[in-house]
C-alpha cells in the first residue's frame, strides 16, 4: 500500500481536484468559453468543428455531451472520431482533437516506447484563463515533482510546421515502469526512515554512510586545527528546520570538498561525501581526524565512485582506529591495499611523502617486525608477491626478536611463493629466534597445520625432549590438525619424554589435541595409563595442575580407557586430589560428579587409611563433601583418629539412614512433571506371584529387555544398567533372552550382545559424540557414522549373534504410509513380517535404525530412524513373544510355549515439562496463529516419537494382564539434552542426574534383581526357543 501511495500520489491529487471542481454550482447559466488558438469558437452556444487544435477552459463536468456530438467528439474515445484530453499544464483546460487512424496510433506508441520525439503538427499552448488561477497550488505540486512534465507545461511560442517539436506524451504516472519501480526500491528505506522520523545515517556510529545531497546544505563546518578540506567535522546548522535537527557531529570525508557548487563543477566532480564516524561530542572525533589527516594518501588513491567505496573506506578506517601506531605502509598492508605498491604509487610517494625505500625498512614497534614480515604474517599473498618483485632481499632480514620470514609465514601459499622466488631464505628454515624457537616450533605452537606440513616437507628438523613439536602441539589450542601432521611424519615422537618423565598425554592442555593423539593409541602403542617419574598417571597430573580445559580432558581420557581409580605412590586417587584442593585451587564439582558417575570409587583409601570424604572433611571442603554424601561415601571406621564431625564414625541410629536422608534433600526439576518409578499394588502382586513360584518351572521362562531411542541420551540407559549390575554383581545382559532396541538402544543392545561391558559402552558413547557429531549444524557426516559403527561393532552378520534374540527397528520410508521393519537374528514366525537376510551385516541394521531424520541421511535412501514409529519398542517386543507362542500352539506344540518372567523397559530420560502458550488459531492475530502452528508441529513430532507416557502405560497394562512383573527405568533430567549434544558439561549433568536417580531407587532395583535371580535357568542354561 505504501508503494502504491507514493507511486500514484500525484494522480490521486488530480482526481481530488477534479471532484472538487465538479461540485461547483451547476445551475450557473454562464458557461466558460471554448477557445481555439486563443480565440473563442462558440457559435450560437454550439461548438464549431475545426481542423485545428481546440482547447476549452470549461471543466469537463460542465461540457454538454450534445455539444460534443455536433462536432463528432465524445467522452468515450472508442465511440467517436474525436476525443478529449486534459491539459497537462492546466487542469482546467481540456483538449478536443481528432482520433487518428489505428496505424498512425501504433506508430505513435512505438515512437513513445523508443522515446523518439517526432511531430509534424505545430502546437500552441494558450494563456491560462482566469478560472485556471485557482489551480496554481495544484500546478506547483505537480510541476515540481516531474521533470518530464515540467518541460512540457511551460508556455512556448508557436513553432514552424517543419520544425521537429517534442510531442505531448501521456502522463508518466499513469503506468508503472521498471525504472519507477527501481527508483522507488532504492529510495524506500529513506522514505520509511522519514515516516518514522529516523535519521538518515546508520545506528552504528562507525558505519560509513553516504551524505544525502539534499542534506549537505543544512550542515556547517566545525573549526578544527587540521588544515585538510577533505576531512572535516560538521554539525547541523542552527536555525535550520529544528524539527529535523541532527544532534550528532559527523567526521566526514569529501574527496571533492564538502560544499560543491554544481553549476560550476563538471559531472565527474559532483558533490558526494561520506560520514565516517559520528559522536555527540566533537572531541571524540578529533583523534581520528588527526589520524586520517596523517594517512590521507591512502584515501586519495581510493576509487570513491565504485560500488565498494563504502566498504573500502570502512575497512581503512577500522584499521586506522585499531592500529593508530601503524605507519602508512603498515596500514596499507593491514587493509590489503595492493595499489599502494604499484609503480605509479611508489613514484607519488617518493615525490610528496616519505620515500618508499625508507618505508619498506620502517619497523613496526608493537609487532617488532618490518613491513615484509607483517605482509607475510597477515597472509597478504599479492602484496608478498609484489614485494618479491621489488626486492627479494627484504625476505632475508630478521626482526628485532630474531624471527626470520619463516617464523612469520602464515599460509602455505605465501610460503611456497617465498620458497620459489627467494632461494636465499632456504638456509634459514631451521634458524632459531632469540627465545630458541625454530620456524617449525613456531608453526606448531600457533596451530598452523598447513605451514607445519610445508616446513616438514622442506626438511625442517624436529626438536628433542620437552621442546619437540608434539609437546608444543599438545599445549596449543585447536592444534589437532598439527598433531595429525606431526604423527604422520614422525610417529616415534610419541615415546619421547620430558625431564620429569611426562609423555605428551601428561602435558596436554586441550581436548582437541588429546583426542587427536589418543585416536591413534592402538597403532602407535600408546598406554593411556602410563606413569611419569613421580608415579602419576595423566589423570592424576590433570587433577593437580588445574588445566584450562579440565572437564573435557577428563571425559576424553576416560573415553579412551583411562583408569579412574589409579593411584599415586601414596595411594591417592583422583578423588583424593580433588578433595585436597582448597580456595583458588578448587576445581569444578562437575569434574568430581563425572568421576563418580564414570566409576571412580568414593570409598577407596590411601596408604594412610584416608578416604576422600575424610580429606574433604579435614580441610572443610563442603562442596566436595556434599557430592560425596550424595554418592554414598562412607564415614571413617570406628577408632580412626583425626576425624571431624562430617567423617567421624558415630554409633547412632541415624547414621544408617544418613545417605537416604541426604538424597531426599536432592530434587531434580519439578517432581510433579515426571513419572514416578514405584511399584503399584498390581505390580507388587505380580512380583509376589513370581517369587512364590518354583525356581524351576514346567515352562521355559524368559526375561525381556527393551531399550528406547534418544541419541546421546543413550548414556542414561547405560548408567541405569550399571547401577542394576552393581547390585546384581554379575553381567546383567546374560539374564535376558529376548531384546529389542531402537536407534541408540539398538547400539547398546548390539554392543552388549557382542560382549562389550557397560563401562566399555559408556566409553564408546563418549567417543561417539566427538567423532560423529563433529559438525556445527546437522546433517552430520554419514560416512563417519558408518565407519564408527563398523569399527566398534564389527563387520559380522546379524545372524552371527546366536543369543539372545535381537530385534532392531527401522522405518522403510520408500512408500506412504511408511512401514516399521525389524532386523532379527532369527526367523520370524509371522509369514507377513519381513525376513532379515542371513548375511545382512550387523552394522547395516544399526545404520538403518540410527538414521535420525535431519541429523543423518537415510540409509540406502529409504530407511530412517526406527524411533519415528517405535521409539519405545516394548510393545513390539511383547507382540513378538505373543506371536511366537501362538505359532507354537498352531503347530500343536503348546507345551513348548515360553512364559515371560519379567519385562524391563529402559528409557533415555524424562525431559522437563514446558508450558504451551496457545493452541488457538485467530485470523485477526497472525502472530498468534504462527505460534499455534509451531506448537502443534512440536506436539505432533513429540507424540510421533513418544517413548514416555501412553506407550509405557499400555505396556504396563499388557504386562499386568499377563500377571508379569514390569519394570520401567527412565531418569528425570534437569534440562532437555538434545539428541546430538556434544557439550561435556551437559553430558556430565545427564550422567549425574541418572546416578542420583538410581541412588534414590535402590529398593526398586533390588526388586528387579530379586526377580532376575529367582529363575534357575538364568544366567542362561539352555536355549528355550524352537525354530519353526
Amino acid at each position: 500500500m505504501i508503494f502504491f501511495f507514493f507511486l500514484h500520489r500525484k494522480k490521486i491529487k488530480s482526481f481530488q481536484f477534479l471532484r472538487s471542481k465538479r461540485k461547483m454550482d451547476e445551475s450557473s447559466s454562464e458557461k466558460l468559453p471554448l477557445v481555439h488558438n486563443g480565440k473563442p469558437v462558440i457559435v450560437n452556444n454550439n461548438l464549431t468543428e475545426t481542423d485545428e487544435l481546440t482547447i476549452t477552459s470549461q471543466p469537463l463536468g460542465f461540457i454538454d455531451p450534445r455539444e460534443l456530438e455536433n462536432i463528432g467528439c465524445s467522452l468515450k474515445p472508442d465511440t467517436s472520431d474525436g476525443f478529449i484530453n486534459r491539459s497537462y499544464s492546466n487542469p482546467d483546460m481540456f483538449v478536443i482533437s481528432k482520433r487518428q487512424p489505428v496505424i498512425e496510433e501504433q506508430k505513435i506508441e512505438n515512437e513513445e516506447k523508443n522515446e523518439m520525439p517526432s511531430s509534424n503538427e505545430d502546437f500552441e499552448i494558450v494563456e491560462n484563463s482566469p478560472k485556471s488561477e485557482e489551480s496554481d497550488s495544484f500546478l506547483t505540486d505537480n510541476l515540481s515533482a516531474d521533470n518530464s512534465r515540467r518541460s512540457i507545461d511551460q508556455s512556448t511560442p508557436k513553432t514552424a510546421r517543419t520544425t521537429p517539436t517534442k510531442r505531448l506524451t501521456p502522463r508518466a504516472d499513469s503506468t508503472i515502469s521498471f525504472e519507477n519501480v527501481v527508483s522507488l526500491v532504492r529510495t524506500f528505506p529513506a522514505i520509511i526512515n522519514k515516516l518514522l522520523k529516523k535519521p538518515w545515517y546508520a545506528n552504528r556510529v562507525d558505519e560509513v554512510c553516504t551524505f544525502p545531497r539534499d542534506m549537505l546544505a543544512h550542515y556547517v563546518l566545525v573549526p578544527t586545527d587540521v588544515d585538510n578540506e577533505k576531512f572535516l567535522i560538521v554539525e547541523w546548522e542552527h536555525g535550520e528546520n529544528e524539527q529535523q535537527r541532527d544532534e550528532v557531529y559527523h567526521l566526514t570525508y569529501a574527496p571533492n570538498g564538502f560544499h560543491v557548487n554544481e553549476e560550476e563543477q563538471d559531472e565527474p566532480r559532483k558533490a558526494f561525501c561520506f560520514s565516517i564516524l559520528r559522536a555527540t561530542d566533537k572531541r571524540d572525533l578529533m583523534d581520528l581526524l588527526h589520524l586520517c589527516d596523517k594517512k590521507s594518501y591512502l584515501f586519495e588513491t581510493l576509487e570513491c565512485t565504485s560500488s565498494s567505496a563504502k566498504g573500502n573506506i570502512e575497512e581503512l578506517i577500522s584499521q586506522i582506529r585499531s592500529k593508530p601506531h601503524y605507519q602508512l605502509i603498515h596500514i596499507a598492508i593491514a587493509s590489503d591495499r595492493i595499489d599502494f605498491f604499484s609503480d605509479e604509487s611508489i613514484s607519488r610517494l617518493n615525490e610528496k611523502d616519505e620515500p618508499f625505500e625508507k618505508q619498506l625498512r620502517c619497523l613496526c614497534h608493537t609487532e617488532n617486525c618490518y613491513p615484509v614480515h607483517l605482509a607475510v604474517a597477515m597472509n597478504r599473498v599479492k602484496i608478498v608477491e609484489r614485494l618479491l618483485e621489488i626486492d627479494p632481499k627484504l625476505f632475508v632480514a630478521t626482526d628485532s626478536l630474531g624471527n626470520n620470514v619463516w617464523h612469520h609465514v602464515n599460509s602455505s601459499a605465501c610460503a611456497q611463493s617465498i620458497w620459489d622466488k627467494c632461494p636465499e631464505t632456504h638456509q634459514y628454515i631451521d634458524e632459531r629466534n632469540n627465545e630458541g624457537q625454530s620456524p617449525l616450533s613456531e608453526a606448531v605452537s600457533s596451530a598452523k597445520a598447513l605451514v607445519t606440513a610445508f616446513l616438514i616437507g622442506k626438511g625442517a628438523k624436529f626438536g628433542r625432549g620437552d621442546r619437540n613439536e608434539l609437546f608444543l602441539a599438545m599445549i596449543s589450542k585447536n592444534a589437532q590438525s598439527v598433531v595429525e601432521v606431526v604423527l604422520t611424519d614422525k610417529p616415534e615422537i610419541v615415546h619421547e619424554r620430558d625431564s620429569l618423565g611426562n609423555s605428551p598425554i601428561h602435558i596436554a592442555c586441550y581436548k582437541e589435541s588429546l583426542n587427536a593423539l589418543l585416536n591413534k593409541k592402538h597403532e602407535l602403542g600408546l598406554d593411556v595409563n602410563l606413569k611419569n617419574k613421580a608415579g602419576e598417571t595423566s589423570l592424576l597430573v590433570y587433577m593437580s595442575s588445574r588445566k584450562p580445559d579440565l572437564l573435557p580432558l577428563l571425559v576424553t581420557l576416560y573415553s579412551h580407557g583411562a583408569d579412574l581409580n589409579a593411584s599415586d605412590p601414596h595411594g591417592n586417587t583422583a578423588l583424593h586430589k580433588a578433595a585436597a584442593l582448597v580456595d583458588a585451587k578448587k576445581i569444578s564439582m562437575d569434574c568430581v560428579k563425572f568421576l563418580i558417575a564414570a566409576g571412580s570409587d568414593p570409598n577407596k583409601l590411601n596408604d594412610r587409611g584416608e578416604s576422600p570424604r575424610h580429606v574433604a572433611a579435614c580441610i572443610q571442603n563442603n562442596d566436595m563433601l556434599n557430592v560425596l554424601k550424595a554418592a554414598g561415601a562412607s564415614r571413617c571406621i570406628r577408632g580412626y583418629r583425626g576425624c571431624r564431625n562430617d567423617c567421624r564414625y558415630q554409633a547412632f541410629d541415624n547414621v544408617l539412614t544418613e545417605h537416604e536422608d541426604f538424597l531426599a534433600t536432592i530434587t531434580i526439576g519439578v517432581e510433579e512433571d515426571y513419572e514416578k518409578t514405584e511399584l503399584n499394588p498390581c505390580e507388587k502382586l505380580n512380583i509376589q506371584r513370581v517369587l512364590e513360584s518354583p525356581k524351576k518351572g514346567k515352562k521355559a521362562r524368559i526375561n525381556l529387555i527393551s531399550l528406547d531411542g534418544g541419541g546421546i541420551r543413550g548414556l542414561v540407559i547405560i548408567q541405569t544398567l550399571i547401577a542394576i549390575e552393581k547390585v546384581l554383581k554379575e553381567d546383567i545382559f546374560k539374564y535376558f533372552d529376548w531384546s529389542a532396541g531402537t536407534s541408540t538402544g539398538s547400539l547398546i543392545m548390539a554392543g552388549l550382545a557382542r560382549g562389550k561391558t557397560l563401562r566399555q559402552m559408556q566409553q564408546t558413547y563418549l567417543m561417539l559424540k566427538d567423532r560423529v557429531f563433529d559438525g556445527y549444524i546437522p546433517p552430520y557426516d554419514t560416512l563417519q557414522l558408518e565407519k564408527f559403527i563398523q569399527d566398534e561393532f564389527g563387520l559380522e552378520a546379524v545372524s552371527d549373534i546366536k543369543y539372545p534374540r535381537l530385534m532392531i527397528s527401522a522405518v522403510n520410508s520408500e512408500k506412504m504410509p511408511v512401514r516399521l521393519e525389524m532386523a532379527r537374528n532369527y526367523k520370524p514366525t509371522d509369514v507377513t513380517a519381513n525376513e532379515t537376510p542371513k548375511d545382512m551385516p550387523l552394522w547395516m541394521a544399526l545404520r538403518r535404525s540410527t538414521a535420525a531424520p535431519v541429523l543423518f541421511k537415510p540409509s540406502e535412501d529409504r530407511y530412517i530412524d526406527g524411533g519415528i514409529i517405535s521409539n519405545n519398542p516394548a510393545l513390539d517386543l511383547l507382540g513378538e513373544v505373543h506371536g511366537y507362542n501362538r505359532s507354537l500352539q498352531l503347530a500343536g506344540k503348546r507345551s513348548e510355549n515360553v512364559e515371560i518372567n519379567c519385562i524391563v523397559s529402559l528409557g533415555t530420560g524424562q525431559i522437563p515439562c514446558t508450558p504451551i502458550d496457545t493452541l488457538s488459531i485467530d485470523s485477526n492475530s497472525p502472530l498468534q496463529s504462527i505460534k499455534t502452528i509451531k506448537n502443534l508441529a512440536s506436539m505432533f513430532i513429540d507424540q510421533a516419537t513418544a517413548s514416555e507416557g501412553a506407550p509405557v502405560a499400555r505396556c504396563r497394562q499388557w504386562a499386568d494382564s499377563l500377571e508379569t512383573p514390569f519394570f520401567r527405568f527412565s531418569a528425570p533430567l534437569s534440562k532437555n539434552i538434545f539428541l546430538s549434544s556434544t557439550s561435556d558439561l551437559e553430558i556430565c549433568t545427564m550422567m549425574w542426574d541418572t546416578y542420583i536417580y538410581c541412588q534414590k531407587h535402590q529398593e526398586y532395583i533390588e526388586h528387579l534383581v530379586e526377580v532376575l535371580r529367582h529363575d534357575a535357568d538364568h544366567p542362561l542354561q539352555n536355549n528355550p526357543f524352537l525354530e519353526l
